[in-house]
């Protein structure tokens, strides 16, 4: 939640939230259900007049494809520009993603710092996804000082220095920092897991 306050603050007019679906690269048995965590992000985020929570991830069937999310999002608001969030955890594996050039046409990544991927901007630069960049943006430069990757249209790539509390599904799952999710939410997880003691 402290990074949608921190991009609503610096960076965006509204955010959309969306609980994942089924990712290629995780093991859904390891996921709460669908609609436990579809209630449980509403919860958190209800009354946040700048936030929209999505099941638009979760009622595809089959894999969810950040591609397939985007071009639904363009279609229903093409005038928007858009941003896709990622950990830098996640931004090291982005050039292994389906469409990973396609998704650039429709979004720029704002990437956060990680716990373990706090990563300099000469490491940054010799990452496999910085080569993909590279190779796809010829024209494209990196900006160590910055830390961003631009073109001559559009700034594609933004490293964010900004530092947020570092909190996993798992950590939430094993309840290791349960009590920093927020007590609607919470509440509801805790009920789940009450019902399946039984």
């Amino acid at each position: 939640m402290e990074i949608v306050r921190y991009l609503l603050e610096n960076w965006v007019e509204y955010v959309y939230v969306m609980p994942a679906g089924c990712s290629p690269f995780k093991d859904k048995s390891l996921l709460l259900p669908d609609a436990l965590r579809l209630k449980m992000t509403q919860a958190a985020f209800d009354g946040w007049t700048q936030v929209t929570v999505s099941s638009l991830e979760i009622q595809q069937p089959g894999a969810s494809y950040t591609w397939n999310t985007l071009q639904e999002l363009c279609q229903h608001t093409p005038n928007d520009s858009w941003y896709l969030i990622l950990g830098m955890d996640a931004f090291l594996s982005f050039y292994k993603w389906y469409r990973a050039r396609q998704i650039m046409d429709m979004a720029s990544l704002l990437v956060f710092p990680r716990t373990g991927f706090a990563l300099k901007p000469t490491d940054i630069e010799q990452t496999e996804t910085m080569n993909y960049f590279r190779s796809h943006w010829p024209e494209g430069e990196w900006n160590p000082e910055d830390k961003t990757f631009k073109t001559n249209q559009h700034c594609l790539v933004q490293f964010l220095d900004t530092v947020v509390p570092d909190i996993s599904a798992t950590d939430i799952r094993e309840q290791t920092l349960i009590d920093s999710v927020p007590e609607s939410a919470r509440c509801l997880y805790q009920q789940y897991l009450a019902e399946r003691s039984f």
